[in-house]
This record gives C-alpha cells, sequence and structure tokens, in this order.
C-alpha cells in the first residue's frame, strides 16, 4: 500500500481528499451530547394493603395487576413483587416504544380493575427514571476545601434547575464541623 501510494502521489492525494469529503459530510449527522439522553422504560404499580401477609397480596393484587398489564401494547414485561402489606409490579416497555402512551394504557388498566378487596388503598403509578452516574465532574483548584466545596455545592444547586438531570452528589469533601470552645 505503501509503495503504490508512493508510485501514485495523485491518486493518493485524491483518495485523502474524498475521505476528507466524506467525513465533512457525516459531521452534520454526528450525535454530540455532553449529557446523553436516555429513555425511560418502567412503569411502577404500587398497591399498599395494609396487615396483608405476601401470600394475600399475591392473591389479591400480583395476580390482578398481571392480568390486567398483559394486554398492553408495547408491554415486554411485567414483575410482581408480593411483600408483607403491599404489591408491586413493575412494567417494562419495548424498546423504541412510546412513553407517554404506554403510561397512559398502563394508567387506564389498572384504574379498570375493580374486584380488589375493600382494604385495598389506591393503586399508585409512577413512571420509574434511571438514576446512574452518567457524568463525573471533578471540582478542584489551589482553594481552601470549604471554598472549594461551597463552589461544588453551588454547581450542584445550578445543574438541579435543568429539566434534564434527575440526580446531583457532591462526594470526597468532609462534613461541616462546628467546635464550641467554652473558656474556663
Amino acid at each position: 500500500m505503501i509503495t503504490w501510494c508512493a508510485n501514485h502521489p495523485t491518486a493518493s492525494n485524491l483518495l485523502i481528499a474524498v475521505i476528507m469529503i466524506l467525513g465533512l459530510a457525516a459531521l452534520p449527522g454526528l450525535q454530540r451530547e455532553t449529557l446523553p439522553e436516555i429513555q425511560r422504560n418502567k412503569v411502577e404499580i404500587r398497591v399498599p394493603y395494609r396487615g396483608a401477609t405476601p401470600a394475600e397480596v399475591e392473591d389479591a393484587v400480583c395476580r390482578h395487576l398481571e392480568d390486567a398489564l398483559e394486554g398492553i401494547t408495547d408491554l415486554d414485561e411485567v414483575r410482581c413483587e408480593a411483600r408483607e402489606g403491599v404489591g408491586t409490579a413493575t412494567a417494562l416497555t419495548l424498546e423504541g416504544a412510546d412513553m407517554a402512551r404506554f403510561l397512559d394504557d398502563v394508567k387506564s388498566d389498572i384504574d379498570a380493575i375493580d374486584d380488589f378487596p375493600d382494604q385495598i388503598e389506591p393503586p399508585v403509578v409512577t413512571e420509574l427514571g434511571r438514576i446512574k452516574p452518567v457524568v463525573s465532574v471533578a471540582v478542584t483548584g489551589p482553594e481552601d476545601p470549604l471554598v472549594l466545596k461551597a463552589y461544588a455545592e453551588d454547581l450542584k444547586d445550578r445543574l438541579l434547575v435543568l429539566d434534564d438531570i434527575a440526580e446531583v452528589t457532591v462526594e470526597g469533601f468532609s462534613d461541616h464541623h462546628i467546635r464550641i470552645e467554652i473558656p474556663g
């Protein structure tokens, strides 16, 4: 390849020019993000059933939830967990599904269940977001650690104002301590 490029410099230059033009043409279509967009894909249905054993919750809550959810469009999987006093179902969507429509379908199907026992409280349907570390930001400098921590807390407050950011944690600084000395 090197020998061919050395013997045909015009062809080599044309090949490099074509590669550069193709790269420039593809540049607008590249996805560039500081914070990647993460699709939500889970809906949780929580049904409190005070004083019930896990077996009672399984029979009175989980079976009804699973039956109600099985006909929903774009449903990938349903998991139901029965604990003492509460039944929790998690419905996962297929990848690329419309989450707003899926959430509405789940709410309407859960609201349509009319054979729950009387002791059951109304079901709570919530869309679950992903909470995993996506970006880490290091705050360093020659300043005092107290100044750096104050700056990190200010940065946290500014990030939490953004709609796309669900959680921000500040780590690596010691807790504030107050020392009170009594002369004596």
